[in-house]
């Protein structure tokens, strides 16, 4: 089963100097309205599944790594918008800890079938992981080839 990555413990350090006020016209600082936060939004479910995608690609891809200092940034970047959008520390840390198990669990065997990925099958792993790096995707933007 895929791993939580360190999403959750970069979030965390992210979110001790945050603020969850903004300021109005006038310079004041307002609460702004802010969405339900019941429903974890698509965009920090698809970061974290893509990070932990291609955390678990660089665990058992020799030639590969996992980028701490790319997805750190992703996350902070993330949790800036998501706080822009109204979204406090508390629904952040929220969804952290209460990720989808078991959609992540579907959409990891789908991208598994999908990437011809067999866990334990070193080469297929590392296919994927090249193809990944290769094509620029979401996954890939947090794999960088060994040199």
């Amino acid at each position: 089963m895929l791993k939580q990555t360190s999403l959750a413990v970069a979030i965390f350090a992210f979110l001790a100097g945050c603020q969850t006020t903004t300021t109005g016209p006038s310079g004041n600082s307002i609460n702004a309205p802010r969405p339900q936060a019941q429903e974890i939004p698509e965009d920090f479910y698809q970061l974290a599944f893509n990070a932990g995608v291609a955390s678990t690609l660089g665990q058992r891809c020799r030639s590969v790594f996992y980028s701490k200092t790319t997805a750190d940034r992703a996350e902070r970047d993330a949790v800036q918008d998501l706080m822009s959008r109204g979204y406090i520390a508390n629904d952040i840390k929220a969804w952290t800890r209460n990720l989808p198990k078991a959609r992540m669990q579907a959409d990891l065997i789908n991208y598994l079938e999908t990437n011809n990925v067999v866990i334990g099958d070193r080469d297929s792993v590392c296919a994927a992981a090249r193809r990944e790096i290769a094509a620029g995707s979401a996954v890939g933007r947090f794999l960088r080839e060994r040199g």
